[in-house]
């Protein structure tokens, strides 16, 4: 193997091993609504996010920023665009039928009939 393989494995590991906390913890803040496919186009989206990082820095330093860093770096970004963007594809119309029954907040009837 040679130095970009090695540190593309390692990117790859680190992006995966950190994408489950990390995702998760998106969840906690703001579930997802849009089912299966949803929540793996954001696990992945999530994963190619944090892998922009350790391919841009490590790729850099070990291989070279023009020869490795920066194009996989670029690569990971677009992946993770395209991920997040299928998964507000699928989220979309889930989260039209949640904001049709949130609470549209104190209305003038609501004034009148309070008995205020």
């Amino acid at each position: 193997m040679d130095r970009a393989q090695v540190v593309l494995l390692i990117t790859v590991v680190f992006a995966v091993l950190a994408s489950f906390p990390v995702a998760r913890q998106s969840r906690k803040k703001d579930a997802v609504h849009g089912g299966l496919l949803a929540g793996l186009f954001h696990h992945i989206g999530v994963g190619a996010y944090l892998a922009i990082l350790p391919a841009a820095l490590v790729g850099s330093i070990i291989v070279g920023p023009l020869e490795f860093g920066i194009p996989v770096a670029l690569t990971s970004l677009a992946i993770a665009v395209l991920a997040l963007l299928l998964y507000a594809i699928f989220e979309q119309p889930a989260r039209v039928g949640l904001a049709a029954s949130e609470d549209r907040g104190w209305t003038e009837q609501d004034a009148r009939t309070s008995g205020l």
